[in-house]
């Protein structure tokens, strides 16, 4: 038997036996693209593996400990883009501008990730031109798994990919698994379609959008001063969730994925 598993898509009638995803990555009603027989794992079809991983890593968001040490305000309003930068459209640079400029306090983080040595200037004269100054986006160093799950810990807000492109699959899992609000786009195809997979599945839904206009408004409502108190609750599950199939923080267990594989192949 053959299957696909973290493929963007159908192996074009090559042979394949199965293909695995969830009904929020890929729905029913765009299964006839699929040529190989559809597995879905209820909820997610993504494996994580966090709780072993990382146990004890799991922290509230923006902890003031971590801005400090990573060289942060203690006090200030961090928006997280931590995805990998040919994930970014132009599209989607304008809606973070617009949010940005919504929020005058706020400032946007990237990864300056060292395989895209141009992409820095290139996103601060972008942001420029869209009458949003060089000095709010800030640039950390590409640094470990550990390092990058601090990051995540340090901010207030995670802006996801996904218009029309590619939301951040194992990215998303991270933050989510350290209770960071992701705000997240359902995109057209699979590949921007996991991230909303992953935040329904761990209980944090308030923060899905369905379309670009819709992101930007949730990220507007979300950072206002009366709502922001409440910010870091929205990902914060402790094991409820509105999936009756599971409890929030049982996505982040190898064990789960392993048990749901086994029946899914009738193990």
């Amino acid at each position: 038997m053959q299957v696909l598993y973290r493929f963007i898509g159908s192996g074009g009638g090559r042979g394949d036996d199965l293909y695995v995803s969830d009904a929020t990555s890929l729905p029913p009603e765009l299964s006839d693209h699929v040529d190989e027989k559809l597995l879905y794992l209820q909820p997610l079809y993504l494996a994580c593996s966090h709780s072993s991983s990382f146990p004890g890593v799991s922290h509230p968001p923006h902890t003031t400990a971590a801005r400090r040490e990573l060289g942060l305000d203690p006090e200030g309003l961090y928006l997280g883009a931590l995805n990998k930068f040919y994930k970014v459209t132009p599209t989607l640079f304008d809606a973070w501008c617009s949010i940005l400029s919504s929020v005058p306090q706020s400032r946007l983080i990237f990864v300056d990730y060292n395989h895209y040595p141009e992409a820095k200037v290139h996103l601060m004269r972008e942001a420029e031109s869209r009458g949003v100054a060089r000095s709010r986006l800030v640039f950390v160093p590409e640094g470990s798994h550990s390092y990058f799950m601090k990051l995540g810990s340090a901010l207030d807000l995670f802006l996801d990919t996904g218009h029309p492109l590619s939301n951040g699959h194992t990215t998303v899992a991270d933050m989510l698994y350290m209770h960071v609000p992701v705000l997240t786009f359902t995109g057209p195809a699979k590949p921007s379609r996991v991230a909303s997979s992953l935040s329904i599945s761990s209980g944090c839904t308030a923060l899905v959008a369905n379309s670009l206009p819709d992101y930007v408004s949730i990220a507007r409502a979300a950072l206002r001063p009366s709502f922001r108190a409440s910010l870091g609750n929205l990902c914060s599950s402790t094991g409820t969730t509105s999936s009756p199939l599971v409890a929030g923080r049982e996505v982040f267990d190898a064990s789960f994925f392993a048990r749901r594989w086994q029946r899914g192949l009738g193990m």
